[in-house]
């Protein structure tokens, strides 16, 4: 691995373990904003090399690069990432979870996210939002608010900043676990709403 020294695309890919199908990468405004990134997480800890970008253009070139040396790219603030986990376990979350999600975009978050689901991504982080394959990332939405260009009337800009993005929780985190519960006995449950917007709010910030 290059040590948090520059590499290159070539050198990641003769890097890569055996079977990974693509080349993983993070963007962030800094380095150790990027380290600690909780979309980082999981990645990490399978042994997957991730490339850190933290130049304002970075990502924005990214987005018009798909492949690389016949290696796709994946943003893992975006939708799409498949590290292949077990399939029947993962299958087995979902439908464990399903009144969670379901309330999280029906109810707790209603009109706030565009869907909720179990993620893959996160490790010990109870949940982050996710944008779509092809709308702007959380950090990305911080790269427009920060541009000179970038004022409030823009038509372009709203468009942007306004994107819903998919909750993704961690079906393994204390927290999850113990809202699922909540929502199941009683779907008004004023704890379960506070906790709710609480991990919603923390997800903006981190995510």
């Amino acid at each position: 691995k290059s040590e948090d020294k520059l590499t290159s695309f070539s050198k990641y890919i003769s890097r890569m373990k055996e079977g990974q199908e693509h080349i993983f990468y993070a963007a962030g405004q800094n380095i150790d904003e990027v380290k600690s990134s909780l979309f980082v997480e999981r990645t990490k800890r399978l042994g997957f090399e991730v490339i850190y970008f933290t130049e304002p253009m970075d990502e924005y070139v990214m987005q018009s690069l798909h492949e690389v040396m016949g290696k796709k790219t994946q943003n893992l603030a975006k939708a799409g990432l498949d590290l292949k986990l077990d399939k029947e376990k993962f299958e087995e979350q979902e439908k464990l979870f399903k009144p969670l999600t379901e309330w999280l975009k029906d109810k707790g978050l209603s009109g706030k996210i565009k869907d909720a689901k179990i993620s893959q991504r996160l490790e010990s982080s109870p949940c982050a939002l996710v944008a779509d394959e092809y709308m702007v990332s959380g950090n990305f939405q911080k790269v427009i608010l920060a541009q000179a260009y970038a004022t409030s009337g823009s038509a372009t800009n709203s468009y942007y900043l306004n994107q819903k993005h998919t909750l993704e929780i961690n079906p393994r985190h204390p927290l999850i676990k113990k809202l699922n519960e909540l929502i199941q006995i009683d779907p008004n449950d004023d704890a379960a709403k506070e906790n709710t917007l609480l991990l919603f709010d923390t997800a903006v910030l981190r995510s």
